[in-house]
């Protein structure tokens, strides 16, 4: 073979393979925006969560995050849709099956927990879970900016989601609360609220759900902050508000990204 038809040969191996190549990494890096990631606990729980990076998060490029926990007996599948809009507004996003819910059901023994089970014991351990993960991301996200974080919780874990917030006060800067109550599964998170302090809160409640409706104003004047109130007509109680109401996913991601 002759140098001119070499050099043929590899221009035209140029003009195929290069595009080929760049298609192939480029659709690799799109799909490591979302991963499934777990998390040990202090009592070797494994939490199963979904991490949603945006493409423009880097050391130097820091995004925030929100961490999105579900109602009692659901799971994190249902923030899908909120997911993907807060990764538009260029923020990460971690979606966490509760301990004894969906993926987050196994121990590092192999021993199975649900949360049918659970006494008040158990569940005053959602908050402690939840610092967990914040601490797992700070160790192994480092395109993450821990120091400005968001929490979004549904009944139950909208009462941890307070507790956990307090604990975390320089950290989390904006909580969005669906159906929250005076007491939940011995989670009462009004002192929690109070030491809060001076935090942007968004509440969530259904007018059909008569008992969060009224936990919902109590538990907004124990807030410090600016709280946004917001009431629907239907929906019932914790993230079925958001399947009845799928607007509210937009103007959660607006809130997050207004206070974050």
């Amino acid at each position: 073979m002759n140098i001119r038809k070499f050099i043929i040969i590899l221009i035209l191996f140029a003009f195929i393979f290069i595009p080929f190549a760049s298609n192939t990494i480029a659709k690799e890096k799109k799909k490591k925006t979302v991963r499934t990631v777990e998390i040990q606990t202090k009592d070797e729980m494994i939490l199963t969560g979904t991490l949603t990076m945006p493409e423009s998060a880097t050391v130097n490029a820091k995004v925030p995050l929100v961490i999105l926990l579900h109602s009692l007996g659901s799971n994190r599948l249902t923030y899908t849709t909120l997911s993907q809009n807060l990764k538009a507004k260029n923020i990460a996003v971690l979606a966490l099956d509760l301990r004894g819910h969906y993926q987050s059901t196994t121990k590092l023994s192999g021993k199975k927990s649900y949360w049918q089970n659970y006494s008040n014991k158990t569940f005053a351990k959602y908050p402690d879970d939840i610092i967990t993960s914040i601490d797992y991301i700070r160790n192994n996200h480092v395109a993450i900016d821990v120091n400005r974080i968001g929490i979004l919780g549904a009944d139950v874990s909208a009462n941890a989601a307070v507790i956990t917030a307090n604990k975390r006060k320089k950290q989390v800067k904006a909580i969005a609360l669906i159906s929250p109550s005076m007491s939940f599964k011995g989670l009462a998170p009004a002192q929690a609220l109070l030491s809060y302090g001076n935090h942007p809160i968004y509440i969530i409640v259904a007018k059909n759900d008569v008992k969060h409706y009224k936990d919902g104003q109590l538990l907004a004047k124990y807030a410090s902050g600016k709280v946004n109130f917001v009431t629907t007509q239907k929906g019932g109680t914790g993230d079925n508000i958001l399947k009845a109401n799928p607007n509210l996913n937009v103007a959660l991601a607006d809130w997050f990204k207004n206070n974050l």
